[in-house]
């Protein structure tokens, strides 16, 4: 019993020397970066071991996986906090995946207003810089605006059409 103890604990060690190590691989894609000063990408404040200007215009970072975890938990922090203001009629409730992959907002609305049509910006900004900060090189986002009363799809959109409308607009 106590070699098992032992075991455990050179293996708990272990596993907490590599832990406090390791490293996680950030890269800001190239239309991204090229459009966006450093301070909006969020890497202004971030605590990075090495940076990397790529040849096709992307930047990666390495950082450790205790700083990723926190640029995680801020951007979790800042949307979760910023769902009650978009919750405003039309809008009945906004529901997100915890990896910002889908986004899908109940609307009174029977076709997208303004204000709705706007908010894809936002769901779009935040799946693709979370999903990016995740470590992930090509973001997927879909975002479903359903109407509350008849349960049916107004608009459903993913990120090859977004990034088509950016690309076709700026």
């Amino acid at each position: 019993m106590k070699k098992c103890k032992s075991l455990i604990a050179v293996l708990l060690a272990a596993c907490m020397l590599v832990s406090c190590g390791a490293k996680a691989t950030i890269t800001i894609p190239a239309d991204i970066a090229k459009n966006m000063s450093t301070m909006d990408v969020g890497t202004k404040n971030m605590k990075y071991e090495s940076r990397t200007n790529n040849s096709d215009g992307s930047i990666t970072y390495e950082i450790t996986v205790d700083e990723q975890q926190d640029i995680l938990e801020k951007i979790r922090d800042t949307f979760d906090k910023a769902v009650p203001e978009m919750q405003h009629d039309p809008i009945k409730s906004i529901y997100y995946d915890k990896d910002f992959t889908s986004f899908k907002i109940s609307t009174s609305s029977t076709s997208l207003t303004i204000a709705e049509s706007v908010l894809l910006i936002v769901f779009y900004i935040y799946g693709a810089v979370y999903q990016i900060y995740e470590g992930k090189t090509d973001p997927q986002i879909v975002v479903e605006y359903v109407n509350v009363d008849s349960g049916n799809v107004i608009k459903r959109i993913d990120s090859e059409e977004i990034r088509k409308q950016f690309t076709d607009k700026f």
